[in-house]
């Protein structure tokens, strides 16, 4: 080849060289976004899923004993509570306590997949636990030899706002935490008032 030819080809290498490596870096890049909103995805899959399994499952196991806690707790201040205050006392002591640690207990050893749930699983236990508290504040209540059966009663309502206020709580974390991971959960219906 004759000389001239060379010093074209070079020239156009030259040339052509930094847009290729331009576009290489270009493509380079692009791969590395598309890999890392595939690996994101993925992500956020597994924490859908985890949420949603722990929604079906555990949550369902657990909150079913606690919406029984709760259902007993108020049971301490409708119509049908017990007639006298060691009654309370005692439904506290055998039902509603022990009952309380065995959510706890059973909430403790489990550990959800996905952060979404685990973030869920933890504020639930903190409700459980304060629900514990409440109970021990309704046990003090009761034991009060100075009040009568219906001021007792009162000041148990007064802790059992704050107790199903708490639950109410968790539950719209609950349609917020499915609406971040794309699943749809519809809030139950608003409970009728109640006479506390």
């Amino acid at each position: 080849m004759p000389p001239a030819d060379d010093e074209k080809r070079a020239r156009w290498r030259r040339r052509v060289r930094p847009v290729m490596l331009v576009v290489g870096a270009i493509l380079t890049a692009a791969n590395l976004w598309v890999c890392n909103q595939r690996e994101q995805e993925k992500e956020k899959l597994g924490e859908r899923r985890g949420f949603e399994q722990y929604m079906r499952t555990t949550n369902k196991k657990l909150e079913t004993q606690a919406d029984s806690v709760r259902s007993g707790l108020a049971g301490l201040v409708i119509e049908t509570a017990p007639r006298t205050a060691q009654g309370a006392l005692d439904r506290l002591d055998k039902e509603i306590i022990p009952n309380l640690e065995w959510i706890a207990d059973e909430g403790r050893g489990i550990v959800p997949e996905g952060e979404p749930a685990r973030l869920l699983h933890s504020e639930y236990l903190r409700a459980i636990a304060a629900t514990r508290e409440d109970a021990a504040r309704l046990r003090v209540i009761f034991a009060d030899g100075a009040l009568t059966l219906a001021e007792q009663r009162q000041k148990a309502r007064e802790v059992l706002v704050g107790t199903r206020e708490r639950f109410q709580t968790f539950e719209q974390h609950v349609v917020e935490t499915a609406a971040r991971v794309g699943t749809v959960i519809t809030a139950p219906p608003a409970p009728a008032p109640t006479k506390l």
